[in-house]
């Protein structure tokens, strides 16, 4: 996601979208969390700060979880749903479904 979101700063884009398929990046980033480990704390920071530039966004969560973590998820989910720029989704949608295999699949 670092990644990603550098590049498309570089390349100018206005409009990009996240997708994440696990619940603690996407609280991560959505609110002000305390992180108290510094490797992590200096992704979620860049992350953050790269979001705020002057472009629109918006950060989707990819729910495809067994039951009982869907539970366990289901009663933290008000602490994050208040962000304006969230979505979740039930089931990864069909047109981001390529990107995604194209994303996990290796580089050699």
């Amino acid at each position: 996601m670092e990644q990603s979101l550098m590049f498309a700063l570089n390349l100018g884009f206005k409009k990009i979208s996240l997708e994440c398929d696990y619940l603690e990046v996407v609280h991560l980033i959505s609110e002000r969390s305390e992180i108290r480990l510094n490797g992590i704390l200096r992704v979620v920071f860049n992350v953050r700060t790269w979001i705020s530039h002057d472009w629109t966004w918006r950060l989707s969560l990819l729910l495809e979880m067994p039951i009982l973590w869907l539970i366990s998820w289901k009663t933290r989910l008000p602490l994050i749903s208040n962000s304006p720029n969230l979505e979740i989704w039930a089931e990864t949608p069909p047109d981001c479904q390529p990107h995604l295999d194209l994303d996990s699949s290796p580089l050699c």
